[in-house]
């Protein structure tokens, strides 16, 4: 197992050199390294993907940068290291039920097994966010060491095993893959004309020194068939080319390199982080219980920001963009006009449009399918462009906010992973019902009202003259 990380930062040139099989090569100071190096990076959703599953960016931002506020480097401080799991998980559906057990198995073997230990959330700066995502292209992905505030793990039902919780929650603590390490071609052979064209960038040099002799067995290790295209060995031991690589649970390898990382935990108390995470959701449900919340008034027109309640963050057009076409995402809130919108209620149906580029927030091609893209158009008086505002209760399984629904679909905005907490995450359409008749969570929104509707920039309603304020024209 590699040493943990112990430089302060990273920096993503964002200048791509070129692409190829779905990559960007890149330049970057990863940890543990003094100098640049050209890296093949996947871009997965709004993530800039290293060797398979490893985090070093986001696409959205213009400087590629994790920077640590401790002292202690790439490594979490001293006691229990907040871990907050999407709370969505537990009640679903059978798929991301069967993930949040796994989940509380995996933080479980760690807390037992190791000087690390996890505990749930409870409004810590810093903290580890697990929660699933709908792509099947990987199985998890996370960020390497603690990079301060949230940092998210991602868990598909690809990758839904105690294996992959544990593989990621490692990243997150601070460990690189051993089949990456420097010393690697001492130890096994990798015969790239076996790997898929999708993953042929998965077995680049990482960063660092070894803490540990190498270890075949660690969880932080490929299996032999990893990225295989055909079926045939891709990562052989030197050693015995028959041997299995790559272990299900922690080896004693694992444990003694986290245990050698996390030495200032020694004699820190266990704890079952299942139990401890139930009686918090036990107690929230009893104090949602004591007060019933009841439907606001309708909002009116104005100017308004538009929170997102599941996740604290704000609606705002993608790159501050006046483009047709350009997507509405989360962002953390910035006082400029892509994160504000006009709101027009005209006999219970809403419009919304972008302040700083006067486009319309409507569903793209006027689609219904769950998934369709929210984006930003020139006015048109069709029903894609069209919304209405449901007012739910926490009892309906959401946060109390206001639903917005699209009055072409019939089904709701919301962010592509319910809970992502990501800057950028994009809005989509969704249904509310299952296959199975049960209903799912709709992502609710508080309109914060921050102005009134202009009454002298005619060129502002140039595509829907008939939206002005009957008090207020002309």
């Amino acid at each position: 197992m590699k040493q943990v990380t112990s430089v302060l930062f990273f920096l993503f040139v964002v200048q791509a050199l070129k692409a190829q099989n779905g990559y960007v090569q890149q330049s970057l100071k990863l940890p543990q390294s003094n100098e640049y190096k050209n890296y093949f990076v996947k871009k997965i959703g709004v993530n800039y993907v290293l060797n398979g599953d490893i985090i070093v960016g986001n696409t959205l931002q213009k400087t590629m940068l994790y920077q640590n506020n401790s002292s202690d480097g790439y490594l979490w401080p001293k006691g229990y290291i907040p871990v907050k799991v999407d709370e969505n998980l537990k009640v679903t559906n059978w798929e991301t039920k069967a993930l949040y057990d796994v989940i509380m198995m995996g933080i479980q073997q760690i807390n037992d097994q190791t000087r690390v230990k996890l505990k749930p959330y409870s409004g810590e700066k810093d903290f580890i966010f697990i929660t699933y995502s709908p792509d099947t292209s990987y199985g998890g992905l996370s960020p390497v060491g603690k990079k301060g505030g949230e940092q998210v793990i991602y868990i598909t039902k690809v990758g839904r095993s105690v294996r992959t919780v544990i593989h990621e929650l490692l990243h997150s603590l601070g460990f690189w893959h051993e089949q990456n390490r420097w010393d690697r071609d001492q130890y096994i052979s990798i015969n790239l004309d076996n790997v898929d064209n999708e993953w042929k960038y998965a077995f680049q040099i990482e960063p660092g020194t070894t803490a540990t002799p190498y270890d075949y067995f660690s969880i932080m290790h490929y299996s032999n068939y990893a990225f295989s295209k055909n079926g045939n060995i891709v990562i052989a031991s030197k050693k015995d080319s028959r041997e299995l690589l790559g272990g299900q649970w922690l080896s004693k390898s694992d444990i003694q390199g986290i245990n050698a990382a996390y030495w200032y935990n020694d004699g820190l108390p266990n704890i079952n982080f299942k139990s401890e995470l139930e009686n918090n959701f036990a107690k929230l449900a009893k104090q949602q219980k004591v007060k019933q919340l009841v439907p606001q008034q309708p909002v009116g027109n104005g100017l308004f920001k538009i929170k997102i309640n599941q996740t604290g963050k704000y609606l705002a057009i993608e790159g501050i963009s006046k483009d047709n076409g350009a997507r509405l995402v989360q962002w953390d809130y910035v006082n400029q006009l892509n994160h504000q919108f006009y709101i027009r209620n005209i006999d219970g149906v809403y419009t919304i449009q972008a302040a700083h580029s006067h486009l319309y927030i409507n569903v793209a091609g006027q689609a219904v399918m769950d998934g369709s893209p929210v984006i930003q158009w020139q006015y048109a008086n069709q029903d894609n462009v069209k919304w209405k505002l449901v007012y739910v209760n926490k009892n309906e399984g959401s946060k109390s906010g206001w639903a917005i629904q699209g009055v072409q679909s019939g089904s709701y905005m919301s962010l592509q992973s319910f809970s992502g907490n990501n800057n950028g995450e994009a809005l989509v359409i969704k249904s509310r019902g299952y296959g199975d008749g049960a209903q799912e969570s709709v992502q609710t929104f508080t309109f914060e009202k921050i102005g009134e509707l202009p009454m002298s920039e005619k060129g502002l309603y140039q595509h829907s003259p008939h939206m002005l304020p009957k008090s207020k024209s002309k």
